[in-house]
């Protein structure tokens, strides 16, 4: 009898023998052997943060109280945080009171953003949300005050209380949907508070705050 092979997941699944799956495990190529398969490993995507800071040293984070860091370094001109599985969150308080961030690049695996994740960041100006986040936890970038402009991706259903809060210097906000899907989003109360942004910019228009 003949054999195919079926593409399921990420792994290779020989869908008439045995139906193995190869744990789902990355791989970059295949070939057939005996009727067995040879595949790669390669790292998992999404497995890395990339940031900068004020005066190119290591950020405090506490990250790796969740997730188990493997590599951690700074060198030309960017910190990089690495880890052994695709992560899906930014934890709670992660990088609270890390005074020297600049920016940040949140990877596309991350589904949510929780409760001062990013708070007391006085020098953070640069943040893409990628469009996998579907929340941001209460405080999750209060008292940011080097933060001048947000973009929030149309995935985000839900911001937390006080989210933004004492951002002073927050003077856009820029959401990547709809005025109905902005308002259709949970919005804790004073997620805003001390924002000096007047409005919401959506694709169909502006919402006033």
């Amino acid at each position: 009898m003949s054999k195919y092979l079926e593409l399921f997941k990420g792994s290779f699944n020989d869908s008439i023998n045995e139906k193995t799956k190869l744990e789902n495990k990355p791989y970059i190529g295949y070939s057939l052997t005996e009727g067995k398969f040879a595949y790669t490993v390669v790292p998992p995507k999404n497995s890395k943060i990339y940031y900068t800071t004020s005066d190119n040293q290591l950020v405090p984070t506490d990250i790796n109280m969740v997730y188990n860091v493997i590599n951690h370094t700074y060198e030309n001109g960017k910190g990089v945080i690495e880890f052994d599985s695709v992560i899906d969150s930014i934890p709670a308080g992660a990088f609270k009171w890390c005074t020297s961030l600049t920016s940040i690049d949140i990877p596309n695996s991350i589904t949510s953003i929780a409760g001062w994740a990013f708070a007391n960041c006085p020098r953070l100006a640069s943040i893409v949300i990628p469009n996998s986040v579907t929340s941001i936890g209460d405080g999750a970038f209060g008292y940011c005050s080097g933060l001048t402009s947000i973009t929030i991706p149309n995935s985000v259903t839900s911001i937390g209380e006080e989210a933004f809060v004492v951002c002073t210097n927050l003077i856009s906000i820029t959401f990547e949907g709809t005025i109905g899907e902005w308002n259709s989003i949970m919005k804790g109360p004073y997620w805003n508070d001390g924002v000096l942004a007047t409005y919401v910019q959506c694709t169909d228009g502006q919402v006033a705050l």
